[in-house]
């Protein structure tokens, strides 16, 4: 009985040896995992905010992609437009200013904008500005396209249907009729 209280003492004291042990390691897991836990929180706050920094880089470059423009493109433009001349060397002006958003004044500058070629200074310095219609394309009488065009083509000479109507009397005498005048008389029936 001795020997059997003696081991008892000896795996009592065993156990609460063992029990002090795996307590003191479940601690060391238990603040091991805490620990893990508090840097898995700071590197989910972390990727967040890179996520978000992220999202408006991304923003910026998408709505700043506009200004991007590539260099060789540019250079290949510039050469491209040195070593033409004439009409070949405006078109390419008018492609720089595409590519770069001349505004109109912009394009002024350049010699490139509506307007600003020297053919268009001369004509408008030499020719006198049109004249708009006398009628416009509701005004005008007719069914279909050619009898419109008669009667704007009289419209514009100052004669009118109706004007030829009161001119010509039942009295008047007959003339031979050109295939004009017949035209315009089908057109009055």
């Amino acid at each position: 009985e001795l020997a059997l209280q003696s081991m008892k003492e000896e795996n009592e004291s065993a156990m609460k040896e063992v029990q002090i042990a795996s307590n003191k390691a479940i601690q060391n897991m238990m603040s091991e995992m805490s620990l893990t836990e508090q840097k898995l929180e700071e590197y989910r706050k972390e990727t967040v905010n890179l996520r978000r920094s992220l999202d408006e880089a991304i923003h910026r470059l998408q709505t700043n992609q506009e200004d991007v423009i590539d260099r060789s493109l540019m250079k290949n433009i510039l050469l491209d437009w040195h070593s033409k001349s004439g009409k070949a060397r405006r078109d390419v002006m008018v492609v720089v200013a595409s590519v770069l958003h001349f505004t109109e004044a912009d394009k002024d500058k350049c010699g490139i904008g509506p307007g600003s070629s020297t053919i268009e200074k001369v004509v408008g310095a030499v020719a006198p500005p049109l004249t708009p219609a006398v009628k416009t394309a509701e005004e005008l009488d007719g069914d279909n396209i050619r009898e419109k065009w008669v009667n704007f083509l009289l419209a514009e000479c100052g004669d009118s249907p109706k004007r030829e109507n009161e001119v010509k009397s039942p009295a008047a005498p007959k003339m031979r009729k050109s295939r004009s005048s017949r035209t315009t008389q089908s057109l009055e029936l």
